[in-house]
This record gives C-alpha cells, sequence and structure tokens, in this order.
C-alpha cells in the first residue's frame, strides 16, 4: 500500500510539473498574444490618422483641380474672343487698305484735273492778254486749239479712275462743257488752223504780235 501510494505521489508531482510547464508556456503565449494586440492597436490608429490626413489632401487636390479648370475655361473664352477681335481687325485693316487705294486714285484723278484747269486758266489770261495788247484772234485760235488737242487726253486719264462708293464726286473741271472756257468768256469756238502751206501759200496773214507781258513768261 505503501508503495503505490509512493507511486501516485510520483504521478501526481510529474502531472503537476507538466501542469506549471503548460502553465508557463500558456502565460507566455499570452504575453505575445498581449503585445500583438498593442502592437496591431498602435497599427490601427496610425491607420486612422493615415486616412484622415489622405482624406484632406485628396480634397485639397480635388479642389485645386476644380480651379484650375475654371481657369482653364476662362482662358478659352478669351483665346475665342482674341481671335475673333483679330479676324475683324484683319478685315477692317482689308477695307482700310482698299480705301486708301480708291484714295490715292482719287487724289491723283483730282490733281490731274487740277494740272489741267491750272493750264487752262493760263491760257485765258494769255490769250485775254493778248487780246487787250491788240495781238489778234490768231493766237486765240492757236491757244483753243492746243486745249482742245489735249482736253481729251486728259479726260482719258481721268476717267479711268472710279469714284469709291463713299466719295461724294467731285465739280465738273473747268471748261469741260461743249464751249470750253472761251466759250464761257463769251467768244466762239475757235476755227480749225491752217496747214502751214495753205497759209503761207494764200499769202496769210503777218504773224500777230506778242504782248510784252509773254514775253517776259515765256523768256522772249
Amino acid at each position: 500500500a505503501a508503495a503505490r501510494e509512493k507511486a501516485e505521489c510520483d504521478r501526481i508531482g510529474r502531472e503537476r510539473e507538466i501542469l506549471v510547464q503548460q502553465l508557463d508556456a500558456s502565460q507566455r503565449q499570452l504575453n505575445e498574444l498581449k503585445a500583438e494586440h498593442k502592437g496591431l492597436h498602435l497599427e490601427s490608429v496610425l491607420l486612422r490618422r493615415d486616412t484622415d490626413h489622405y482624406s484632406k489632401e485628396t480634397a485639397f487636390l480635388q479642389r485645386l483641380l476644380d480651379e484650375g479648370s475654371r481657369d482653364a475655361q476662362v482662358l478659352q473664352q478669351s483665346i475665342d474672343y482674341l481671335e475673333q477681335s483679330n479676324e475683324s481687325l484683319a478685315a477692317h485693316t482689308r477695307a482700310l487698305g482698299e480705301a486708301r487705294k480708291d484714295v490715292l486714285a482719287q487724289v491723283m484723278a483730282e490733281k490731274e484735273l487740277m494740272r489741267k484747269e491750272e493750264r487752262e486758266a493760263l491760257m485765258v489770261k494769255n490769250a485775254l492778254e493778248t487780246l487787250r495788247a491788240g495781238g489778234g484772234a490768231d493766237t486765240v485760235a492757236r491757244m483753243a486749239a492746243t486745249r482742245q488737242a489735249s482736253e481729251p487726253e486728259a479726260w482719258n486719264r481721268s476717267a479711268g479712275v472710279e469714284s469709291p462708293p463713299w466719295a461724294g464726286g467731285f465739280p465738273s473741271p473747268l471748261g469741260a462743257g461743249s464751249g470750253g472756257l472761251f466759250s464761257e468768256l463769251g467768244m466762239p469756238p475757235a476755227p480749225p488752223l491752217p496747214l502751214l502751206g495753205q497759209e503761207a501759200a494764200g499769202g496769210g496773214r503777218p504773224p500777230a504780235k506778242v504782248p510784252p507781258s509773254m514775253q517776259l513768261r515765256e523768256g522772249v
């Protein structure tokens, strides 16, 4: 009986040692689990903080994107407006160029008419001075013939210039009627001049006397 009790005590002692070992192992495992749980808790806290930070950064970037889109739209509208303004300015420049050409052509025609009127006025003045000085109608007839010969050429040069639609036109040149300058002065149109041979053969008339005023002007 004593041997059985001793054996039973030994068995119980071994079981107790085994249980103690198991308890120690469980304790270590529990400590490890606690440490792991603590680490996971800290990591979850950090993740939540990072999520808030990323959310704020995402919202900030979205605002930047919206502002950039609005700015791009405004810039596109400005570009469209500038292109339309550029096209309008180019069309206006072309119109000004055409108007400038028309004005230059009209000015040239007017200058030509003014030169013609000045020549005719000078001829009329010379004719009047010749008549006052008693030079006779022969010299006046020659001046009228010279004017009639030069008149078609001047009109041909000025007729090719069209007045622009915005121009109001110009007055008719001096002496442009059927009678010319001499008809306005009360003198009949000049007769046709005889040929040089006919005037010499028919005896002709003596050459007209040149007045002193014309001699001074012509350097005679």
